[in-house]
């Protein structure tokens, strides 16, 4: 063992430059070639291997994600498989020949098992080859069958119609390598972004809408105002039939006995006041709220103070009202005296009537 050890040492010492270079150069071409020979393939994508000196294209394999050793002076191209989006202007004519610009958004991805026969004949500039022609083609062809004010209210539809129109075309006019109705792009949705019109245009559409909207409030106005002129109708019937039906039965000592309770009821609310009940058979309350005295009418007079008719009748303690006295009058045309009421300082005796005798100072009136 330490024989074969010893010729290895010697080997190497007489043959130091050599090895030295020829590492070196290993070295430089396993790091010029590296990039070439391990290709790593990214999350949600595919490879097509393209072979430099064994046919080309490889159509029969697809490669996967991850990290894969190929050939130096092979290729590998990297597709993404991913759902993509593209939005792109496109010039329009409607049906009556009025220049429009249409932004469309649509979504798409490839579909991996025909990755190789899309590289192969397309490659990977597809979606300016297949797609943007094709949906600028058939928004052409299908906005031109509609006016200007209908593309804002048809919109949905003509998405629709623009996805359907270009999902064919692709099955069915892109065939390469005889492979008929193969689906390499798989287009999801097609979406109308924004409509450009002339402002002229523009302006005359909104004003349109607007008055179709105004129309539908002046409607809306109209049966409002019916519904209520139907509303008071009814009441209008209802109270004519309810006084018919109660007229017979209201009396007036019903109308009394209503006004009384009502008058109760008024008395015991928290605010100070003071409620009278005229008197006589029609008599109908008077009601004097806030006063600042109502305290003095006595205990429990907070609530207010209520007066029923018989309470006029009974003694009050305070000085009645006394009639009037008389004062002389001598009319224009003769001299005859008439005996004319005088009002009377508050506390006075009653004065005597015509007639009677006057009253001597110091003796009552008889």
């Amino acid at each position: 063992m330490s024989s074969v050890w010893g010729h290895i040492k010697a080997f190497f010492r007489r043959h130091l430059m050599k090895v030295t270079m020829m590492l070196l150069i290993l070295s430089f071409l396993a790091g010029l070639l590296y990039p070439m020979s391990v290709i790593s393939i990214p999350s949600g994508h595919v490879g097509v291997l393209w072979r430099r000196f064994f046919g080309g294209t490889d159509t029969t394999t697809v490669w996967q994600e991850g990290i894969h050793l190929i050939a130096p002076f092979d290729e590998l191209f990297i597709y993404d498989a991913r759902l993509l989006q593209v939005h792109h202007d496109f010039d329009v004519l409607s049906s009556d020949g009025l220049n429009m610009t249409v932004n469309i958004a649509f979504r798409y991805r490839i579909v991996p098992e025909h990755v190789p026969i899309l590289h192969k004949y397309v490659g990977r500039g597809y979606t300016d080859i297949l797609l943007l022609p094709e949906i600028g083609s058939q928004a052409r062809d299908i906005f031109a069958t509609y006016m200007p004010d209908e593309i804002y209210t048809k919109r949905v539809e003509i998405q629709d119609k623009i996805e359907a129109q270009v999902r064919n075309n692709l099955i069915t006019q892109f065939n390469p390598d005889k492979l008929i109705d193969v689906e390499y792009v798989k287009l999801e949705d097609i979406l109308i972004r924004s409509i450009q019109l002339p402002a002229d245009v523009q302006a005359s559409i909104v004003r349109k809408v607007e008055q179709y909207h105004l129309s539908l409030e002046y409607v809306h106005r109209l049966n409002r105002e019916r519904s209520e002129a139907q509303r008071r109708e009814i009441e209008a019937n209802g109270i004519r039939k309810f006084q018919e039906i109660i007229g017979e039965g209201i009396t007036q000592a019903y109308l009394q006995w209503k006004g009384i309770d009502a008058t109760l009821q008024l008395a015991q609310s928290p605010n100070a006041k003071v409620v009278i009940i005229g008197s006589g058979s029609s008599g109908l309350p008077l009601i004097l709220g806030n006063i600042d005295g109502a305290s003095a009418a006595g205990p429990g007079a907070g609530s207010g103070t209520v007066l029923l008719p018989g309470a006029l009748n009974q003694p009050s303690g305070l000085t009645e009202l006394q009639p009037p006295p008389l004062r002389l009058a001598v009319p224009p045309d003769d001299n005859k005296r008439i005996a004319v009421p005088l009002p009377a300082p508050a506390g006075a005796p009653p004065q005597a009537g015509p007639g009677a005798p006057a009253a001597q100072p110091g003796r009552p009136a008889p």
